[in-house]
């Protein structure tokens, strides 16, 4: 009887054992791409010139996943003096498609590419190690911000002092044109309100960053259509306000 006993509990046993592995242990499939480390040098350009809640770093991304955020960075003190700054980018776990430098916000969002250091597309890296001299790289806010002009096609209309508004957005007019300069354009005409183009320290009050806030009431167009089709306002409207309140 006792033997009987013992091999009808022996499949369940064992069914009990099987059901125990499959179900509680979570099998991952995590790995690393390539054993690349990066050795930069070379001094960077205005770092400081960021308030908190931005880091210039070495980034990795994986473009064929998700191009707006990065997997893993490493942030680049601002006290960097150009000597060798090493990032091991073998200890990222996961795939990706390239290394970069540039400005990210606390939302792992890249608001500013600087230089991609590689890709893998396009570098070719002899040995482990991916070396890159950095100098005459400048990641000053402003310049993140005439690149933002540039890129979401403002420049287009603001080409300089004689188009819209009289106001050019180009990099080498932008900062004359839009620092405690007053607007030509006020809210309605009864109360002939000028508003100054950028107010360092008061975003609130700069029509620059009023004219991503609200409709076509200020300027005669609507500026907040035009960001929103870029799908970019958050960027924009952001580093707009950010450059404003952190500019003394």
């Amino acid at each position: 009887m006792k033997k009987m006993i013992f091999f009808l509990m022996l499949p369940l046993v064992m069914l009990l054992s099987a059901c125990d592995e499959g179900d509680i242990v979570e099998k991952t499939t995590a790995y690393k791409s390539g054993g690349y480390v990066v050795k930069m040098t070379g001094s960077i350009a205005n770092m400081d010139t960021w308030p908190n809640g931005y880091d210039v770093v070495v980034a990795v991304f994986n473009e064929d996943k998700d191009a707006d955020h990065y997997v893993s960075a490493k942030r680049i003190p601002t006290t960097y003096d150009g000597s060798a700054f090493v990032y091991h980018v073998s200890d990222v776990i996961g795939a990706y498609t390239s290394i970069r430098l540039c400005v990210v916000n606390n939302l792992h969002m890249p608001v500013m590419n600087v230089d991609t250091l590689y890709s893998v597309e396009t570098s070719v890296v002899s040995g482990d190690t991916i070396y890159y001299d950095a100098s005459g790289k400048d990641v000053a806010m402003f310049k993140a911000v005439t690149d933002m002009f540039e890129k979401e096609s403002c420049t287009q209309c603001h080409v300089n002092s004689k188009a819209a508004g009289k106001l050019g957005l180009k990099a080498a007019d932008a900062y004359a044109q839009l620092v405690n300069v007053t607007s030509n354009h006020y809210p309605n005409e009864s109360d002939a309100v000028f508003f100054k183009r950028m107010v360092p320290g008061n975003a609130d009050t700069s029509l620059l960053y009023k004219v991503l806030m609200v409709d076509t009431i200020l300027t005669g167009y609507n500026h907040v259509s035009h960001i929103q089709t870029k799908k970019n306002e958050y960027l924009v409207r952001t580093l707009v306000r950010d450059w404003i309140n952190n500019e003394k």
